[in-house]
């Protein structure tokens, strides 16, 4: 089952992308509720249920832009910039 949710409904402590599924999947960067930040996934622990999740700030004045991977001037991320996860 795929699962898209619009950019920003993520963060390390409430709702941790960082799953093997998704990593191997999707990569190892994600949106975060707040969309001037962006997670970045550690490598894959096969011990671990989670890889290592880290919380990152974009530059003052950009974006995370999920599609492209970075952070972005927010007049460049679309709308319709969202995040496919598998459940």
């Amino acid at each position: 089952m795929t699962l898209c949710v619009a950019v920003g409904q993520f963060s390390c402590s409430l709702a941790n992308p960082c799953t093997y599924d998704n990593i191997m999947t999707y990569g190892y960067y994600f949106p975060h509720y707040d969309l001037t930040r962006y997670i970045q996934c550690g490598f894959w622990d096969p011990f671990e249920l989670f890889a290592s999740c880290r919380e990152l700030h974009c530059r003052p004045g950009s974006v995370w832009d999920q599609i492209n991977g970075y952070c972005n001037d927010p007049s460049n991320v679309g709308s319709s910039n969202e995040s496919c996860l598998c459940c």
